[in-house]
């Protein structure tokens, strides 16, 4: 299949054949005679997700945008449920074709409108019926039907940290923090950091308790804390990950097509600089 699909040939189609072909394990805690793999990656490989993805990645339907990662497939289309049935319908029988088994019970339908089920229809997975949500974890953020991520950002604010550590010195707790506990906040933050004031104030109380309960530093204000840890505060380092992503899109250094997000305006006058 690699070799037909993606032109792979020579000695390196002949390295992933002997890496892929007559393998064989062993089966349980006790010792046990060997068994042949007739399908699959080697678990723990490098080299395995990347074939697990070429195998998986030529397998879906048109008709419908996919986002894959890893085995975490997600079809998403603009009010063509016709479409999207014809799409979950073609998906099954390339999955009882290629033997990629479909956790039924993992799927789900959101719609993303503020509305359940406005058409009143039902989706069907394999003659199941897909049941509808009002919000779903992706890659690990909770999308709701409203697009206002507050049950994400609800869900991120429970990170805890000084109660896992007997040590109460400032600057290995604020490494900690920023190692641990920060990367919770911020993780995807491009896509669900709110514009509501009390989400922004929410998000921002978790840095303000933390060095609040620091020692010696529980007298100045908030701000003070801040420059003398040398921690920025949360808002401004969402928004400098929002303009990061903004140059990247506007530059192409990603692949997201820019004028989906963005107009130029070519007209105008600018201070020495074109954008």
């Amino acid at each position: 299949m690699i070799g037909g699909a993606y032109r792979v040939s020579g000695n390196l189609l002949k390295w992933i054949e002997s890496l892929l072909m007559d393998r064989s394990q062993l089966l349980g805690d006790s010792l046990s005679s060997f068994i042949s793999i007739t399908s699959g990656v080697i678990q723990g490989s490098c080299i395995g997700p990347l074939l697990f993805i070429l195998y998986v990645n030529s397998r879906f339907v048109s008709g419908c945008l996919c986002k894959l990662y890893a085995d975490d497939l997600k079809f998403t289309i603009v009010v063509d449920l016709e479409n999207l049935q014809s799409s979950l319908n073609r998906l099954v029988e390339l999955s009882h074709t290629w033997q990629l088994k479909i956790s039924y019970t993992k799927c789900s339908f959101l719609y993303i409108n503020g509305m359940t089920n406005p058409h009143n229809v039902d989706m069907l997975l394999g003659g199941d019926k897909i049941v509808t949500v009002d919000s779903v974890k992706y890659l690990r953020i909770i999308v709701d039907s409203k697009l206002k991520f507050f049950n994400h950002i609800g869900n991120i604010l429970h990170a805890h940290m000084l109660k896992c550590f007997l040590s109460r010195d400032v600057h290995p707790l604020t490494r900690a923090f920023t190692v641990y506990v920060r990367l919770l906040l911020e993780y995807g933050s491009c896509v669900w950091s709110s514009y509501f004031k009390s989400e922004i104030d929410r998000i921002e109380s978790v840095q303000r308790r933390f060095t609040k309960r620091l020692r010696f530093l529980n007298n100045m204000s908030y701000s003070q804390r801040s420059i003398s840890l040398d921690l920025e505060s949360s808002e401004v380092r969402r928004l400098r990950q929002d303009l990061l992503l903004t140059y990247k899109i506007v530059f192409g250094l990603i692949n997201i097509d820019s004028s989906n997000f963005f107009t130029l305006r070519r007209n105008r006058v600018t201070c020495g600089h074109s954008f």
